[in-house]
């Protein structure tokens, strides 16, 4: 239950630009992706408008400033535990836009169990924890398929 607490905040924390909570307007950001220099030209909301917003729409938290709240955008990129350097989301592009000059065609279905690509299916019965084995089920099918070995793995070690 601490978890889906923990990601329900997060995801409450989400829908707030960081650097917008101040009383007044954010001003015009420019951002660097990759090579390129992307102008975000919309201005952050006040504090006050999202508070607003968040009662119009019912919602039954209160949007207030917080420590991180306050930090410009790079102080809070700081924060975050990934960080993708540049000249991967170069590669990315490359790799990506060669598929879409491409004229590929797909089957009509697919199914990984025709080739043995999942595990089995586990019986999490009514424990709330069915993005646990969502994830350690999609983690296992991975390993499964790229190396062909079938690991039992344990969703209790990640609750």
């Amino acid at each position: 239950m601490k978890t889906a607490a923990v990601i329900a905040s997060i995801l409450a924390l989400s829908l707030i630009p960081v650097s917008g909570l101040s009383e007044n307007a954010g001003s015009v950001e420019t951002k660097q992706k990759g090579n390129t220099q992307i102008t975000i030209d919309q201005p952050f909301e006040t504090l006050s408008q999202v508070q607003q917003r968040i009662a119009e729409k019912g919602y039954q938290w209160t949007a207030g400033r917080t420590s991180v709240s306050e930090l410009s955008s790079e102080q809070f990129q700081r924060l975050l535990g990934l960080r993708i350097p540049p000249e991967a989301v170069d590669r990315f592009e490359k790799i990506t836009s060669a598929y879409n000059m491409r004229n590929l065609q797909f089957p009509s279905s697919f199914d990984w169990r025709d080739y043995a690509g999942v595990t089995p299916v586990k019986d999490q019965d009514g424990c709330g924890s069915c993005w646990d084995f969502a994830a350690v089920g999609a983690l296992e099918s991975m390993v499964l398929i790229n190396s062909g070995f079938e690991y039992d793995l344990s969703e209790q070690q990640v609750l």
